[in-house]
């Protein structure tokens, strides 16, 4: 048989940002697909719940990390480029923060009206 792809020895191991970006991206394809209509059923609602509870708390983890980043003062020492890629990601947690909190919500049936 024909293996595709990198032997064994060299697949690295996931890390938590691997797995944050992947629930990331289910989570906004699951919300995308209730948004255009498809049903949602008990096991989707689940997952939705269960991914948007993982990465709502992964990525205030990371956010956090960020915040006691900066509180050592190392902005000084690595110019104020570090400041701007520091505010974009807190911004982009913040925002994926969001999406969890509406896709948990759609998911257990509490958006409702021009929210939805």
């Amino acid at each position: 048989m024909l293996r595709v792809g990198p032997s064994s020895g060299e697949i690295k191991n996931m890390s938590d940002e691997d797995i944050f970006s992947s629930r990331l991206k289910l989570l906004i394809i699951m919300a995308k697909s209730y948004l255009i209509g498809y049903p949602i059923g008990k096991y989707r609602k689940q997952a939705i719940i269960e991914n948007s509870r993982w990465v709502f708390y992964h990525s205030l983890h990371l956010v956090n990390k960020m915040v006691s980043f900066k509180d050592q003062d190392l902005k000084a020492q690595a110019g104020s480029a570090f400041t701007d890629d520091m505010h974009e990601e807190h911004i982009f947690y913040q925002r994926t923060q969001l999406l969890a909190v509406m896709a948990k919500a759609l998911a257990e049936g509490r958006l409702k009206g021009y929210f939805r």
